[in-house]
């Protein structure tokens, strides 16, 4: 009898095709890369009833994908016509659309989605630690692929708990809240500070996380909740630490300070334009102007600016 055997090297994926990326949305594209890798790992096992059950999933979610992909082409028109009042509605509608598929699933066997997006606030924080404590088993003996695609499907996870604000939830306990909050920074820095550099994975996901996340970061700064808003400028002076020898990367990039001392709009809220300044002063004791994306020049421009009010 002839033998076949299956290489995960050599088996090409029609995901990988840029025509895919063009009619995709980006995070849903990704999620579908996850799910495509986890359906050739279990044909390689001969788990032929969860390959079917993940290959449904991944056409179901290329729909999802296409149509969210509409979605943001019927966004972009209305801001190029100046419709701003069309433009929120699409936007809200992707949201709304985006988050009812992700409670319903599930990706890489390392991110729950359903608890991560449950209404139920503690199984979002359940989700959370049950990731980091994952990520803290993960060795660097795993193929390389294989680990980026577990980083990156934690970094799509503290990036939406992130966006969670308190003032949407306003009806949920903001100890509840909090505790989520404190867990997606948990993880974010247990990646940037341990798993990242421990794995080798270099500068490449140290950026894509910061990217992802530190937009968001940033703006919970300005969080009118003072344990919130302090927990946020720890974390961020953390990782800016000197004394912490691994998060060079970190340092080196510069996202953190460059975002600093960008000028402030008129229509800018003024808490977080005081947590900024706060922030700027921090980070300049610790970093100083060499080589830091601070410079006198843009330090002094913004420290010349009054705060809005």
């Amino acid at each position: 009898m002839p033998s076949f055997t299956f290489s995960k090297s050599s088996s090409i994926s029609q995901f990988d095709d840029l025509a895919f990326d063009m009619y995709q949305d980006p995070e849903v594209a990704h999620i579908i890369r996850l799910l495509d890798q986890k359906k050739q790992d279990v044909v390689q096992q001969e788990n032929f009833e969860e390959a079917k059950k993940l290959k449904q999933a991944i056409a179901d979610l290329q729909k999802v994908g296409e149509r969210l992909a509409r979605y943001d082409v019927e966004k972009k028109c209305a801001i190029e016509k100046e419709d701003y009042d069309l433009a929120k509605k699409k936007k809200e509608l992707m949201d709304e659309y985006r988050m009812s598929v992700y409670q319903q699933l599930e990706v890489h066997n390392l991110l729950d989605v359903a608890c991560a997006y449950s209404k139920t606030w503690c199984y979002r924080e359940d989700a959370l630690l049950a990731v980091h404590n994952k990520l803290l088993e993960v060795t660097s003996t795993a193929p390389k692929d294989e680990l980026r695609n577990m980083i990156r499907a934690a970094v799509l996870l503290v990036k939406k708990a992130l966006l969670d604000k308190v003032s949407s939830v306003s009806h949920f306990p903001l100890k509840k809240v909090a505790s989520v909050f404190h867990a997606s920074l948990k993880l974010l820095r247990l990646m940037l500070s341990q798993v990242i550099p421990g794995l080798g994975l270099g500068r490449a996901e140290v950026t894509h996380c910061l990217e992802q996340t530190f937009p968001n970061l940033l703006t919970r700064t300005g969080d009118s909740p003072n344990r919130l808003h302090a927990a946020a400028i720890t974390l961020i002076q953390v990782l800016y630490s000197k004394e912490i020898a691994v998060l060079k990367d970190v340092r080196a990039l510069q996202i953190i300070p460059v975002e600093l001392v960008k000028p402030f709009k008129s229509n800018f809220p003024s808490r977080l334009a005081q947590s900024r300044a706060e922030l700027l002063e921090k980070l300049l004791v610790e970093l100083g102007i060499e080589k830091s994306g601070f410079t006198l020049e843009n330090v002094i421009t913004v420290k010349g600016q009054k705060l809005p009010f």
